[in-house]
């Protein structure tokens, strides 16, 4: 069983915000996936984040215990890189994914790393407001899809 650091677990309105080095929890671990599925049909198909249980990830809960938000994410180069972000539709606008990025940056502090970041598709206009209060810097990234469809062909 992973380490959940009850050092940074918190209360924020009615949900417990909490931490562990790994998803084993199954409900936690479907919650995730099915986030995944909704953001690479929506936003990046190109490139769908695909959750591990190795990730680290930040999480909240309700009283009820089911999980209402998260942020999966993994050291890269010395940075945290968050994958993935999602909270319950009937949830957001209640501050909890500013909470759970919070928590990624104690975490990523704690572990020694140098910056906290994430990439966030242009189209996802709430994902760019929540960073662009968050005051992350903006980074342009492009991508080219490589499939077969693209017209590149070997």
């Amino acid at each position: 069983m992973p380490k959940v650091f009850d050092v940074y677990a918190l209360k924020y309105l009615d949900v417990t915000l909490s931490s562990a080095d790994a998803i084993e929890d199954d409900e936690l671990f479907e919650t995730v996936q099915c986030a995944a599925k909704e953001n690479a049909a929506a936003y990046c198909a190109a490139t769908p984040y695909v959750p591990t249980r190795a990730n680290f990830i930040v999480y909240a809960r309700d009283g009820a215990g089911k999980t209402v938000g998260f942020a999966a994410w993994q050291e890269w180069e010395g940075e945290a890189f968050i994958g993935l972000g999602w909270v319950a539709p009937e949830r957001r606008r209640e501050g909890i994914y500013t909470r759970l990025f919070l928590l990624v940056q104690v975490r990523a502090t704690h572990r020694g790393l140098k910056a906290v970041c994430c990439q966030v598709d242009a189209d996802n206009k709430a994902s760019v407001a929540a960073h662009d209060a968050l005051s992350q810097r903006s980074v342009i990234f492009y991508e080219t899809s490589l499939s077969s469809s693209s017209g590149v062909h070997s």
